[in-house]
């Protein structure tokens, strides 16, 4: 068995000439800067390599999200049906207090089943209101901020907000502007120690520690759910 533990922040590249030209422009000078750190100092080397992918985000930031904003918002606060999923990736031009908006559209909707907002450029304030959201919100079961500028501060609210979370069973937040930190990889990992619901997380760990225990939580919680599926068909077969 194997824990889902990977990063999954590579952005898609950029579909236009100029986008691409940049991207790659980009990629050239980091990668003559990376080969010439390595070996002298790793860590330069791994920072390098965060603000690259992160620049890539950035250049293939496109206004190709369909979503309408305010009828999202509708469609959340009425509880649509037929609204599951609720989609800000590479919005142009969002902002934090947007952003805030919709999570605190989510701790009322029992509907949304998975919310991504990953490279819109949020920061620690949106971050601390999805941390909110999922204090009270029992539907949401994946969640997605990858690829933004969210620092330790945010990313920890929201491992203290799974510690009463039992709903949520995807998480990522990889590929942030800021690196996380020994510091704050070890408290996640103390966060999430009593989380039963988490099987996927989506983020590198640098620290062995940190990445070594939570392979060992995520292979746990995959065991209680596999038990609990097994036990309701149990009881699904005895009342048939």
């Amino acid at each position: 068995r194997s824990s889902d533990l990977s990063a999954y922040g590579t952005a898609k590249a950029a579909s236009k000439d100029s986008n691409q030209s940049e991207v790659v422009k980009c990629n050239g000078q980091l990668e003559i800067l990376t080969n010439g750190l390595q070996e002298k100092n790793p860590r330069v080397c791994r920072q390098m390599e965060n603000e690259l992918a992160f620049n890539t985000a950035a250049c293939s930031r496109s206004g190709g999200n369909p979503t309408v904003i305010e009828e999202a918002l509708e469609s959340i606060n009425s509880n649509d049906p037929d609204t599951s999923e609720v989609n800000l990736n590479n919005i142009d031009n969002i902002t934090t207090e947007t952003l805030t908006r919709f999570a605190q559209a989510l701790e009322g909707n029992n509907v949304v089943k998975a919310f991504s907002m990953a490279n819109t450029r949020a920061d620690d304030n949106a971050a601390i209101a999805v941390a909110n959201m999922l204090k009270v919100n029992q539907n949401i079961t994946s969640l997605n901020i990858e690829s933004n500028f969210i620092t330790g501060k945010g990313i920890l609210a929201i491992m203290r907000a799974l510690q009463n979370n039992n709903v949520l069973t995807e998480l990522r937040f990889h590929n942030q502007r800021h690196i996380m930190g020994s510091q704050v990889e070890m408290e996640i990992a103390k966060l999430l120690k009593d989380n039963t619901t988490v099987v996927k997380l989506g983020y590198h760990f640098e620290l062995p520690g940190p990445r070594m225990a939570m392979t060992g939580i995520l292979t746990r919680n995959m065991d209680k759910q596999r038990q609990k599926r097994m036990q309701e068909q149990r009881e699904a077969d005895r009342k048939s």
